[in-house]
Protein backbone atom coordinates (compact mmCIF):
# COMPACT_ATOMS: atom_id res chain seq x y z
CA UNK A 1 0.00 0.00 0.00
CA UNK A 2 2.69 2.39 0.39
CA UNK A 3 4.03 1.34 -3.28
CA UNK A 4 0.63 2.63 -3.90
CA UNK A 5 0.59 6.26 -1.94
CA UNK A 6 4.20 6.84 -3.18
CA UNK A 7 3.28 6.47 -7.09
CA UNK A 8 -0.40 8.32 -6.47
CA UNK A 9 1.47 10.63 -4.74
CA UNK A 10 4.07 10.91 -7.52
CA UNK A 11 1.55 11.38 -9.96
CA UNK A 12 -0.59 13.87 -8.09
CA UNK A 13 2.74 16.27 -8.29
CA UNK A 14 3.52 15.43 -11.96
CA UNK A 15 -0.30 16.72 -12.45
CA UNK A 16 0.40 19.73 -10.02
CA UNK A 17 3.56 20.57 -12.40
CA UNK A 18 1.43 20.15 -15.73
CA UNK A 19 -1.38 22.36 -14.47
CA UNK A 20 1.20 25.02 -13.26
CA UNK A 21 2.82 25.09 -17.15
CA UNK A 22 -0.81 24.93 -18.47
CA UNK A 23 -1.70 28.06 -16.58
CA UNK A 24 1.39 29.63 -17.40
CA UNK A 25 1.24 29.10 -21.40
CA UNK A 26 -2.61 30.11 -21.19
CA UNK A 27 -1.61 33.49 -19.68
CA UNK A 28 1.27 33.82 -22.11
CA UNK A 29 -1.08 32.84 -25.26
CA UNK A 30 -3.59 35.59 -23.72
CA UNK A 31 -0.90 38.47 -23.32
CA UNK A 32 -0.36 38.24 -27.16
CA UNK A 33 -2.89 41.13 -28.71
CA UNK A 34 -4.61 40.14 -31.53
CA UNK A 35 -3.02 43.44 -33.17
CA UNK A 36 0.00 41.28 -33.41
CA UNK A 37 -0.99 38.18 -34.62
CA UNK A 38 -1.68 38.15 -38.28
CA UNK A 39 -5.26 37.71 -39.60
CA UNK A 40 -5.48 33.85 -40.24
CA UNK A 41 -3.11 33.23 -36.67
CA UNK A 42 -6.47 35.05 -34.50
CA UNK A 43 -8.13 31.42 -35.35
CA UNK A 44 -5.24 29.87 -34.46
CA UNK A 45 -4.68 31.49 -31.45
CA UNK A 46 -8.19 30.72 -30.54
CA UNK A 47 -7.53 27.33 -31.01
CA UNK A 48 -4.30 26.93 -28.75
CA UNK A 49 -6.32 28.86 -25.95
CA UNK A 50 -9.53 26.20 -26.23
CA UNK A 51 -6.93 23.40 -26.02
CA UNK A 52 -5.13 24.85 -23.22
CA UNK A 53 -8.49 25.31 -21.30
CA UNK A 54 -9.65 22.17 -22.37
CA UNK A 55 -6.25 20.86 -20.57
CA UNK A 56 -6.59 22.63 -17.72
CA UNK A 57 -9.76 20.69 -17.10
CA UNK A 58 -8.71 17.68 -17.47
CA UNK A 59 -5.74 18.18 -14.89
CA UNK A 60 -7.86 19.46 -12.72
CA UNK A 61 -10.28 16.49 -12.56
CA UNK A 62 -7.03 13.91 -12.80
CA UNK A 63 -6.11 16.16 -9.78
CA UNK A 64 -9.22 15.49 -7.47
CA UNK A 65 -9.51 12.13 -8.67
CA UNK A 66 -5.29 11.46 -7.70
CA UNK A 67 -6.63 12.99 -4.45
CA UNK A 68 -9.43 10.68 -3.87
CA UNK A 69 -7.28 7.63 -4.92
CA UNK A 70 -5.03 8.71 -2.26
CA UNK A 71 -7.64 8.97 0.47
CA UNK A 72 -8.89 5.07 -0.83
CA UNK A 73 -5.64 3.86 -0.38
CA UNK A 74 -5.04 5.46 2.98
CA UNK A 75 -8.60 4.28 4.23
CA UNK A 76 -7.79 0.85 3.19
CA UNK A 77 -4.18 0.55 4.92
CA UNK A 78 -5.85 0.91 7.78
CA UNK A 79 -8.70 -0.56 7.84
CA UNK A 80 -6.08 -3.28 7.60
CA UNK A 81 -4.44 -2.33 10.24
CA UNK A 82 -7.46 -2.52 11.90
CA UNK A 83 -8.43 -5.99 10.34
CA UNK A 84 -5.10 -7.30 11.89
CA UNK A 85 -5.09 -6.36 15.53
CA UNK A 86 -8.72 -7.34 15.40
CA UNK A 87 -7.65 -10.95 14.49
CA UNK A 88 -4.68 -10.88 16.78
CA UNK A 89 -6.77 -9.89 19.53
CA UNK A 90 -9.06 -12.69 18.78
CA UNK A 91 -6.29 -15.23 18.56
CA UNK A 92 -4.87 -14.17 21.97
CA UNK A 93 -8.40 -14.34 23.71
CA UNK A 94 -8.81 -17.88 22.04
CA UNK A 95 -5.47 -19.19 23.18
CA UNK A 96 -5.35 -17.14 27.00
CA UNK A 97 -1.97 -15.92 25.82
CA UNK A 98 -0.40 -12.46 25.15
CA UNK A 99 3.29 -11.28 23.70
CA UNK A 100 4.70 -8.35 25.12
CA UNK A 101 8.00 -7.33 24.01
CA UNK A 102 10.30 -4.96 25.53
CA UNK A 103 12.41 -3.27 22.70
CA UNK A 104 15.59 -4.37 22.65
CA UNK A 105 16.01 -5.84 26.18
CA UNK A 106 13.82 -8.48 25.53
CA UNK A 107 15.22 -11.20 27.60
CA UNK A 108 15.62 -12.54 31.12
CA UNK A 109 13.42 -12.71 33.89
CA UNK A 110 10.04 -9.99 33.21
CA UNK A 111 7.06 -10.55 35.38
CA UNK A 112 4.18 -7.76 36.39
CA UNK A 113 2.54 -9.38 39.62
CA UNK A 114 4.75 -12.43 41.56
CA UNK A 115 2.27 -14.02 44.64
CA UNK A 116 4.90 -16.15 45.77
CA UNK A 117 8.87 -16.89 46.07
CA UNK A 118 11.07 -16.34 42.93
CA UNK A 119 14.00 -18.80 43.09
CA UNK A 120 17.53 -18.91 41.07
CA UNK A 121 17.30 -15.40 40.02
CA UNK A 122 20.52 -13.72 39.22
CA UNK A 123 20.22 -10.12 38.96
CA UNK A 124 22.77 -7.55 37.14
CA UNK A 125 24.64 -11.04 35.90
CA UNK A 126 26.13 -12.07 39.00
Amino acid sequence: MVTRQVEITSAAETTEGQLVQANRTLEEIKDVSDDQVQADSVEEKVDILNNVEEELVGLRASQKLLAELLLKVQEGAVAKAVAKAVAKAVAEKQTGSTTVTFGAQNSGFQAGVINGPISGLTFGGK
